[in-house]
């Protein structure tokens, strides 16, 4: 079972996902989805792109991917699961430019979630960085109902690392390269809003 995630690990939800606790200065087959997209993609491995750009500050989300273990159904999956499509292209974009209030996540998730990540993104902004590189997210929606749903998320972000916020130049890579969180959502008046997490490190994620 994984254990909660504390205030010591959590600038870890999002600095787990950040690799601002130490590093990163940067269920069966899945499949891969093209975000945006309408269908299924072929299946990839981990390590596949969605530009043939590499992530930057100024297009963090190039090598940004969503896999699903299986499809999310039309209606709460589908919902809840773009919410928190959303969320995570928020945290990228802020992680790449230090810049919360500008990625439009505070409707999608609880004060306390958007609280971490203002205080994760202040702690780059004191160590002098930004993060940026490939994330790979696989997304278990099956657990969500009419309601509310725990999303199980597996983070490949092995490749992300730091850069200098004043040269860009390359730092450490994320000493947190996988992580599994569950995330919990709700809607029950008004839209799909990301209301907490825990979890933890892992080995690795799906292929």
């Amino acid at each position: 079972m994984r254990r909660p995630i504390t205030a010591a690990v959590a600038l870890a939800a999002l600095a787990l996902l950040a690799g601002a606790c130490g590093g990163g200065g940067s269920k069966g087959t899945s499949d891969t989805f093209v975000p945006g997209g309408d269908s299924v993609a072929t299946s990839g491995s981990a390590t596949a792109t969605t530009s043939a750009e590499p992530a930057s500050r100024s297009n963090p989300l190039a090598q940004r991917l969503f896999k699903y273990t299986s499809e999310p159904k039309a209606g709460p999956q589908k919902a809840a699961v773009q919410t928190l499509e959303d969320y995570f292209d928020g945290l990228v974009k802020a992680f790449a430019t230090n810049d919360v209030g500008s990625t439009g996540i505070r409707r999608l998730v609880s004060a306390d979630l958007y609280k971490q990540a203002q205080d994760t993104i202040a702690s780059q902004v004191q160590g002098g960085y930004v993060l940026y590189g490939p994330y790979v997210f696989t997304i278990d929606p099956s657990e969500v109902q009419a309601n509310v749903g725990v999303v199980n998320v597996c983070i490949d972000q092995h490749a992300t690392r730091r850069h200098d916020v004043r040269t860009d130049k390359p730092g450490k890579l994320n000493d947190t390269p996988y992580v599994q969180l569950d995330y919990t959502l709700s809607h029950a008046a008004g839209p799909w809003q990301v209301t907490s997490v825990n979890g933890d490190k892992v080995q690795s994620c799906p292929a």
